[in-house]
């Protein structure tokens, strides 16, 4: 188990947290079902992204995903879990109780505590949970960013201090974009947003 609360402080540290379940349904939520392999999101592709920016910081780069898990883990979880720790992901996994009850909002604010650092991403949509802890942090003085889809992140997109980035600006991390709705880029005349599924269209008896 790491102990990110013992990381020498002497040099610049930079942490990414993922807030896996968040991110998982907000991307099923844009396809209106499961996505498929290549639609979901590429985690190479945004650990890429976390050490460019760390080294133009000169930081040191710790990538963090945190999830939960069923009394019974299908093996796909498993293999998903084992694949991201084999390209030097940290994963926090927590089983959900027996009343469902397996939120990691408290983890996942007690690894922002852990450790002192000067930069701080989180790939998430709950304000709820982070937009009060950011903006503290940003009040200390760490760079805050947080990462999401601006039509689903709440206020995030909106805090004093926190640079929001949209995922469609990080490079290379849908392999196929999820369909998006979004009114804040919409051309000067207007746009469709057209039915998913049949929509409107009737056949006769």
């Amino acid at each position: 188990m790491t102990d990110f609360s013992r990381i020498e402080s002497s040099y610049r540290q930079c942490t990414l947290i993922v807030d896996g379940p968040n991110i998982e349904q907000s991307v099923a939520r844009c396809w209106d079902r499961k996505p498929t392999r290549n639609e979901r999101i590429q985690w190479p592709a945004l650990k890429r992204w976390l050490h460019d920016l760390a080294a133009q910081r000169s930081a040191a780069a710790y990538s963090c995903v945190f999830t939960n898990t069923p009394a019974n883990p299908p093996p796909q979880l498993l293999g998903w879990v084992r694949a991201l720790v084999q390209d030097g992901w940290h994963v926090f996994a927590k089983p959900k109780a027996n009343n469902g009850d397996g939120d990691i909002d408290a983890d996942m604010l007690a690894h922002l505590s852990a450790h002192p650092w000067t930069t701080v991403v989180v790939v998430s949509h709950d304000a709820q949970c982070f937009a009060r802890p950011l903006t503290e942090l940003a009040a200390q003085g760490t760079e805050v960013i947080a990462i999401g889809m601006t039509e689903w992140a709440g206020c995030l997109p909106n805090i004093d201090g926190i640079t929001f980035i949209d995922i469609d600006d990080i490079p290379a991390l849908f392999e196929q974009a999820p369909p998006r709705m979004k009114l804040t880029a919409l051309p000067d005349n207007g746009d469709w947003f057209h039915p998913v599924g049949d929509g409107d269209i009737s056949y006769a008896a």
